[in-house]
């Protein structure tokens, strides 16, 4: 699989699946995030070593960001209704 796809899978994957990843505080933990996307797409630096790339962990912050971002402005346009 070429690096574009891995990379579209992944974020796919992580866009579906970041809800399951919220902490006790609720806040995204982007390193199980990265950890369960690199175990459910296999997509790692070695077959030998497992190390996740850190593209991977990159893209799970970005995620983690724009999944916080999506609630707040959620909030927002809900308290605006109830003003």
């Amino acid at each position: 699989m070429n690096d574009r796809k891995k990379k579209m899978l992944a974020l796919s994957m992580m866009l579906k699946t970041v809800e399951h990843f919220i902490d006790d505080c609720g806040e995204v933990d982007c390193t199980r995030l990265a950890e369960n996307t690199a175990d459910v797409l296999d997509i790692y630096e070695d077959d030998e070593s497992f190390e996740i790339p850190d593209w991977l962990f990159d893209m799970a912050v970005t995620v983690a960001e724009d999944f916080a971002a999506q609630r707040y402005a959620d909030t927002l346009r809900k308290a605006r209704k109830g003003a």
